[in-house]
C-alpha cells in the first residue's frame, strides 16, 4: 500500500461504516489520519466519528481554502474544527453530559470547614488537629 498523508471519507448516516473503515485501516497498518466530510450537520454524528478515530470532520460544501487548511492541520497532527462547527459541538457536549457547575456543594460539612481553613492560610497541622485535641 502506498504512503498516504490523509484519507478523506464521505460519511452519511452510517457511522458504523466509518468506524469499520477506520478500524480496517488500522489493521492494514495504514495509520494515515482520516478526515470525514458529510452533508449531515448533527453534532452527535460528528462526535461519533471523532470517537471512532476520525481526526477531522468537515461539512460538504465548504470552500476549497478551508478544505486545504483542514488537510494541512491534520497532517500537522492537529484536529481541524471549523468555527461554525465548534459552537454546535460545545452546546451538544454540554447538553448530553451536564456536570454541576459547583462541586463545592458535594463536600461534607467537615470537608468544607477544612477547605475554608486552608484557604485562610492555616497550615495542615492547624487545619487537621489530632482527634484527641
Amino acid at each position: 500500500m502506498a504512503a498516504v498523508d490523509v484519507l478523506i471519507v464521505s460519511v452519511e448516516t452510517l457511522v458504523s461504516a466509518t468506524v469499520g473503515f477506520v478500524q480496517t485501516m488500522e489493521l492494514l497498518s495504514a495509520h494515515a489520519p482520516v478526515l470525514s466530510i458529510s452533508a449531515y450537520t448533527e453534532p452527535a454524528l460528528v462526535v461519533d466519528c471523532l470517537r471512532a478515530g476520525v481526526r477531522g470532520f468537515l461539512w460538504k460544501g465548504i470552500d476549497t481554502t478551508s478544505m486545504l487548511q483542514a488537510i494541512r492541520t491534520i497532517v500537522a497532527g492537529e484536529r481541524p474544527i471549523l468555527p461554525s462547527m465548534a459552537d454546535r459541538l460545545v452546546t451538544y457536549v454540554l447538553s448530553v453530559d451536564p456536570r454541576p457547575n459547583d462541586r463545592y456543594h458535594e463536600l461534607t460539612d467537615r470537608e468544607e470547614e477544612v477547605l475554608n481553613l486552608i484557604t485562610c492560610g492555616l497550615s495542615n497541622k492547624a487545619s487537621f488537629p489530632h482527634p484527641s485535641a
